[in-house]
């Protein structure tokens, strides 16, 4: 592995067996120990931000956002009896395509909450464009990168504001303009929020070239827990009128729309990328390392029906045609 991307080498005496590279079989740009560690440092640090007092003080957001982030978000970065939670090898794992980017790519995260994702692969090495409709999400973002950096040194990160621009052409051109050429795009658990979805795949074709990438990051329709879950939410209701709140505009917002992988794919299809490879996230019993590693793991990702109905998560990779 000598094209120059940025990475630790393994060798015969590293502690990651061979099928735990086998389980990571898409992860080459970024040594598997390497991911481990930045992960760990990422969730310990936020850990630690989240859970003192008033984290997001300064943020430049409305009081509710500062309330809310932290109380929402510390639960996530709670470490686990032996370093990363659950949750957290899950997330590790849903971002392990991404990856195998090569550092210095610039990627577009879009609709990225509150900017973790961003963080953490800035912290990787990529240049990372952090775009969201609301200056809440935006300040909220701009605060936990300055923390960051304060601890660890500057990110290659900047955030756009957007604006929602269903029906309004001026608009998706100024976003496209604003956010300029990036590579990739990534939309972790975003694109069940947007009405029309077909929005968002148009947008990513005008901002990635020829062999840009898309990453959907998406909840598995067909996993039974899944639906439950979202089932209790919202029920039969996966669209709904809404206000903006801070412009009084009407739009439609996505209640958890999920769908499955072949309307996915077909949407994709529809605005020009390809399907490249799908991962299939089996979360079950991954409490550790070894366990996120596991022989088992890996066979089941692969198996056709097993992991069409027990992934809980599905990670999408298209290229634009």
């Amino acid at each position: 592995m000598d094209d120059g991307h940025a990475m630790l080498q393994v060798d015969s005496s590293s502690s990651v067996s061979k099928s735990g590279l086998d389980a990571l079989d898409a992860l080459d740009a970024l040594d598997v120990r390497d991911a481990f560690e930045r992960f760990e440092q990422f969730a310990h640090f936020f850990h630690e931000l989240l859970d003192g007092p008033d984290p997001l003080r300064e943020a430049d957001c409305r009081e509710s956002y500062r309330e809310y982030v932290p109380s929402h978000y510390k639960h996530l970065f709670q470490p686990g009896k032996s370093g990363l939670s659950n949750r957290q090898l899950t997330w590790l794992r849903r971002l392990t395509p991404l990856l195998n980017l090569p550092p210095g790519t610039t990627i577009l995260d879009m609709g990225g909450g509150y900017g973790f994702d961003s963080i953490f692969l800035a912290s990787c090495g990529y240049e990372m464009v952090f775009c969201e409709l609301t200056s809440h999400h935006i300040g909220v973002c701009e605060l936990l990168k300055r923390r960051w950096e304060q601890e660890f040194g500057p990110l290659d990160l900047r955030c756009v504001l957007a604006r929602r621009s269903s029906g309004h052409a001026e608009r998706v051109q100024a976003t496209c303009e604003a956010i300029g050429k990036v590579n990739a795009v990534v939309l972790d658990e975003v694109a069940h929020h947007i009405e029309p979805v077909e929005d968002v795949f148009s947008l990513c074709a005008s901002v990635l070239p020829k062999d840009g990438k898309i990453f959907l990051l998406e909840p598995n329709f067909w996993n039974f827990g899944t639906q439950a879950f979202f089932f209790r939410r919202r029920g039969f209701r996966t669209v709904e009128p809404r206000v903006d709140e801070d412009t009084g505009e009407a739009y439609l917002y996505g209640n958890e729309h999920l769908r499955t992988h072949g309307r996915w794919k077909q949407l994709a299809e529809q605005a020009g990328f390809r399907l490249c490879d799908t991962s299939y996230i089996v979360p079950y019993f991954m409490h550790s390392q070894p366990a996120y590693h596991a022989r088992w793991r890996a066979v089941a990702q692969k198996i056709p029906v097993f992991k069409s109905l027990a992934a809980t998560h599905l990670t999408l990779h298209f290229e634009k045609e």
